[in-house]
């Protein structure tokens, strides 16, 4: 017996065997951590969506913000894997709801490694908008010309609404003739401006305009898997993703939209007429990617309310290099929630009309080209409560 153990040691292939089995056992070891920590960071990404989506719930409550946080959270997590050790919801003044987290996660592999569980802690904070803060037009420019330019035909109807034009250029704005800007207040922070007709009753200039509410708190959607190049030349039901490269919509298919996130990078969607119906939707622009909405389309697209990307209609990563995002002739655009398109100069030409109930558009520069717009406040008395952004 002896002797055979004493030849198998010798062995060399037996040696090979026996030291791919002793390393082996760190091998899977290390694998096994990374499965958990990859499990546990998907629970963490899962919470703190959840929790994000309470602190917004909460904040934009008319009332009972910390009940309404916590029923939200509650009915939103579903984990097998986790423990919730401790929840705690707080409000400050101003309305601002901060939540945190406390856990535990159970892990499958490294409990052989002493660590039968990883302890998780999440914080999220969410401030409700005074209306006082948020105009139903908001051009961002700080210096650039013609920041907010009304050309023949346009006409805007808002009485309870308010434009804010940031820039100190000269000219900062420019009114042209035959156009209407008929809103509670014109305040424009600068004091130049090109004057050639029409009318815009209310206007004040080197006024004190808005804050950009945003800024810095829309979060940027986590990477996902491209749904790359299509062409419909059909009536299609779209599903929320990131669609990357062209997608071009012809001959006038109706499109329906399901609710959720579109991710739009690295070129955009040619909307070549229809009618479009999207509920609970929010794009969100990843780079200098657009929408073009051109000749006859028209749309009915409304913001999510609650989650994330509650009251976001449409968005983009700040910082992006500065361009045009146009919305040519249409039969009607009827958008409720904010557009916030910060680096971008919207255009609205001939004929594009928009007509909503609540809607916010902020830019960096707006050109209004024979533009017809019905617009209401955003965050109307007549809305289920009120705004709230992200702010930890």
């Amino acid at each position: 017996m002896l002797s055979s153990v004493w030849q198998f040691l010798r062995d060399k292939n037996a040696n090979t065997t026996v030291i791919v089995a002793l390393a082996a056992v760190p091998m899977l070891g290390v694998a096994g951590v990374a499965v958990d920590m990859a499990r546990s960071n998907n629970a963490r990404s899962t919470i703190s969506a959840a929790l994000d989506s309470a602190v917004l719930a909460g904040a934009s409550a008319d009332k009972n913000h910390l009940k309404s946080a916590e029923d939200y959270f509650n009915g939103n997590l579903h984990l097998d894997d986790v423990i919730i050790t401790n929840r705690v919801f707080k409000k400050t003044g101003d309305i601002i709801v901060h939540g945190e987290i406390h856990g535990k996660f159970k892990t499958s592999f490294t409990t052989f490694l002493g660590l039968p569980e990883l302890q998780l802690r999440i914080e999220a904070e969410a401030q409700r908008l005074p209306d006082t803060t948020a105009p139903c037009i908001l051009a961002l420019s700080p210096t650039g010309t013609n920041a907010f330019l009304v050309n023949g035909g346009a006409n805007v109807e808002g009485s309870e609404c308010s434009v804010h034009v940031k820039s100190t250029g000269n000219p900062s704005a420019i009114f042209n003739a035959g156009t209407e800007i008929n809103t509670d207040k014109l305040c424009l922070q600068g004091k130049d401006i090109i004057d050639n007709g029409g009318l815009h009753p209310n206007l004040e200039k080197q006024c004190q305009t808005a804050a950009d509410p945003f800024a810095g708190k829309i979060p940027e959607p986590a990477a996902a898997s491209c749904i790359s190049d299509q062409s419909y030349n059909s009536n299609v039901t779209l599903n929320p993703g990131t669609y990357c490269g062209w997608h071009n919509f012809n001959g006038g298919v109706n499109v329906v939209l399901n609710p959720g996130l579109y991710v739009i990078k690295s070129g955009g969607w040619n909307a070549n007429g229809g009618d479009w119906q999207g509920n609970g939707v929010t794009f969100y622009f990843a780079d200098t990617a657009k929408i073009q909405f051109n000749s006859s389309v028209k749309a009915k697209l409304t913001a999510p309310t609650s989650g994330v990307y509650k009251d976001i209609v449409m968005a983009e990563k700040e910082g992006l290099a500065k361009t045009q995002f146009i919305f040519d002739d249409n039969r009607g655009f009827d958008m409720t929630g904010v557009v916030y398109l910060p680096s971008r100069e919207l255009v609205f030409n001939g004929g594009s009309t928009t007509h909503s109930r609540k809607m916010m558009t902020i830019a960096d520069k707006i050109i209004l080209n024979q533009t017809n717009w019905k617009i209401e406040p955003f965050g109307d008395a007549g809305s289920a409560g009120k705004m709230a952004v992200l702010t930890k």
